[in-house]
């Protein structure tokens, strides 16, 4: 009995301890997986002079949860093709291609094929959301077929281009709508944890054992399992339709293996 009276102060200060470091890992985590899902956003310039004259902005519901998207469309005079270009994180419409993205829509319509350039959820002018790495970005996508096809554009004539996020958020909703007869991804991640695997230490400075514990609190903060359903298995389900595959060799972020 005297041992366990001279214990338990000791006890007492251990318990103290662990309860102290769980609430400091807890608030840790907490905020890496706020700062995770808060997308940066920036603003999409204003179209100059001569895009003017090809493209208006436009603004549709997402599917599912009618969250405001903002876009540029570019009608082609008789097109009876349109694409959808999507742009990745911490990026807006203007940036789906760095640098050239009006270029190459601006091509695209010059040669009879109209564009849709759309900002994601959190990002650019459309409304606010956290970063889910395509889960609900899908839904942005799959908000730009209903609008192509309130267009009268018809199923399979409408394809999809997505940039990394963009990518990722392309092929889930490529996986669930028929409508979308085409798809290129470029520098997507295949699967987001093995991503986080290799840079969540670069990019939080903290050791890697807190990597489960910042999903488990973005999943929370989202209302979704972030690491469910990646890219490399959804894109099976597109089997018989054009899919053209292209990665930077150079990308610091996403390894060139993941395409």
């Amino acid at each position: 009995a005297q041992d366990v009276v001279m214990l338990s102060p000791l006890l007492l200060v251990i318990t103290v301890i662990l309860l102290l470091l769980g609430v400091a890992y807890l608030a840790v985590v907490v905020v890496v997986a706020h700062r995770f899902t808060m997308p940066r956003r920036v603003r999409p310039p204003a179209l100059d002079e001569s895009a003017a004259e090809s493209f208006e902005r436009v603004e549709f519901a997402a599917r599912g949860d009618a969250l405001p998207i903002a876009a540029w469309y570019g009608a082609a005079p008789g097109a009876s093709s349109a694409v959808i270009m999507v742009h990745g994180r911490d990026a807006c419409r203007a940036d789906a291609v760095r640098g050239e993205t009006m270029a190459v829509a601006s091509r695209l319509v010059a040669g009879g094929m109209s564009v849709l350039m759309i900002d994601l959820r959190g990002h650019g002018e459309s409304g606010n959301s956290r970063l889910t790495f395509g889960h609900h970005e899908r839904r942005d996508v799959l908000g730009a077929v209903d609008h192509l096809l309130a267009r009268g554009y018809l199923p399979q004539r409408i394809g999809v281009f997505g940039a990394s996020l963009g990518g990722a958020s392309s092929i889930a909703a490529a996986a669930e709508e028929l409508a979308i007869g085409a798809i290129i991804t470029d520098s997507s991640f295949a699967d987001l944890e093995s991503l986080l695997r290799v840079q969540f230490q670069r990019l939080t400075r903290l050791p890697c054992w807190c990597l489960r514990g910042a999903l488990v609190a973005a999943s929370v903060l989202t209302r979704t399992r972030l690491t469910a359903r990646p890219p490399h298995q959804l894109i099976r389900r597109l089997r018989g339709r054009p899919t053209l595959v292209i990665h930077a060799a150079g990308d610091s972020f996403v390894p060139v293996r993941h395409a």
